[in-house]
């Protein structure tokens, strides 16, 4: 395994725990600061080799379904989907 594949599994153990925390925590500001962290994390691992950028899909899918629960606004949604 080479290096990007290393510092890849760690973005995206920083993405579930955000993906987590958007969807569990009761707390808008800890909602709002998981979703910039899921978007930064995911931009991130596709910085790191091509191959992740499957993975951008799940987490647009994530972000756009706490919109849909109502975890998130709408805003915040469309403008973090298009930083990823």
């Amino acid at each position: 395994m080479g290096t990007s594949e290393a510092y890849g599994a760690a973005y995206i153990g920083i993405a579930l725990f955000a993906a987590y925390f958007l969807f569990f925590s009761d707390a808008p500001r800890t909602r709002n600061v998981s979703a910039i962290v899921l978007a930064l994390a995911t931009v991130a691992l596709i910085g790191l080799k091509e191959t992740f950028v499957p993975l951008a899909g799940g987490s647009a899918a994530a972000l756009i379904l706490a919109g849909v629960e109502k975890k998130l606004s709408w805003f915040a949604v469309v403008v973090l989907v298009l930083v990823i």
